[in-house]
């Protein structure tokens, strides 16, 4: 049941084709959409959080009574620890969308853009393409590094959409002022 799969993924590596590569990718958009879109309208994933969240906290709430009673310093400190993950958890303190890392957020952010363009050069004809490809994907070296290190501002869409959209222009402006130049 599965080898037809495997087969298609392999077919992909060996006799690649734009053809099943945009197949992959239409339906990979087509599955993630199909699943946001049940999210949203049945709030499954969301309630389910709660569920866990409610059960959590009551057995944490009747375990608190026999933690009070206990003398072992290392288990109250489990039982806070314990509480203070489920109260992050419940309450979004430092978690970010898909329970990823922050960093690997904004790598993600500031990658976009730059890989987008590197996909239109290998998809557009042309005899430099390729070589175009690469070159935007070395110059976005500077910019993602740039933005990982970024300090994580109080509003998230700095982080992850105004600075990919400023880095990408102003590196943009940067390579057409030197080219620019040089043309002269």
């Amino acid at each position: 049941m599965i080898s037809p799969i495997i087969e298609f993924f392999e077919k992909l590596i060996t006799q690649f084709s734009w053809r099943r590569l945009f197949f992959i990718i239409i339906i990979s958009f087509l599955a993630g959409g199909s699943l946001i879109l049940y999210e949203s309208y049945t709030g499954h994933f969301r309630l389910n959080r709660i569920e866990r969240s409610t059960k959590l906290l009551n057995d944490l709430n009747r375990l608190s009574q026999d933690i009070a009673n206990n003398t072992d310093d290392n288990i109250s400190k489990i039982y806070h620890g314990i509480s203070n993950d489920l109260n992050a958890y419940a309450n979004h303190k430092g978690i970010t969308p898909f329970s990823l890392p922050n960093w690997l957020l904004k790598t993600l952010s500031a990658a976009t853009p730059w890989v987008i363009i590197a996909f239109l050069f290998l998809f557009s004809k042309g005899e430099d393409n390729k070589k175009a490809a690469f070159g935007t994907i070395a110059a976005s070296i500077l910019p993602i590094g740039a933005g990982i290190m970024l300090p994580d501002f109080t509003n998230p869409l700095w982080n992850h959409v105004g600075y990919p959209i400023f880095s990408f222009a102003a590196v943009l402006l940067i390579v057409f002022l030197t080219t620019k130049t040089k043309k002269k």
